[in-house]
């Protein structure tokens, strides 16, 4: 199997996994994929830095529920060390407290960086709510 082949392999596997870890909340996997030096832009929010940020941003959002992503990834694409991936996602949010369940839609734009020992990571994190993701 080729480099070419082998690295999109591996970043529909972190795009899997992300969703896997996401709906099951588990942070440190998610932290995993993750670059040191990631950003995560949520939208309507302020720019999230680094591991700790990171992890207390995941952290947050689990707290206040049950949260259950679906994906559809519409491009990836492989520029040397780098790789895009976006596409549509929802999200159902049931509270803990039992309160009514909450839903969002929207697109992502993700940005990967692959290191020198081949591992890929998400280094740039976007997202925003849009109309025509729901």
């Amino acid at each position: 199997m080729g480099t070419h082949e082998s690295d999109l392999q591996a970043l529909h596997r972190i795009h899997d996994d992300w969703i896997v870890y996401y709906n099951t909340g588990n942070v440190e996997a998610l932290l995993a994929l993750y670059d040191a030096e990631s950003v995560i832009m949520p939208r309507g929010r302020q720019r999230i830095s680094g591991v700790d940020a990171v992890r207390s941003y995941f952290e947050r959002l689990f707290a206040r529920g049950r949260l259950t992503m679906q994906s559809r990834l519409e491009k990836l694409e492989i520029n040397g060390s780098w790789a895009i991936q976006y596409g549509l996602f929802t999200i159902r949010i049931q509270p803990h407290d039992g309160g009514p369940e909450e839903g969002d839609a929207g697109r992502y734009f993700i940005l990967l960086r692959k290191h020198a020992d081949g591992r890929w990571t998400v280094y740039q994190d976007l997202d925003q709510h849009t109309q025509d993701a729901l």
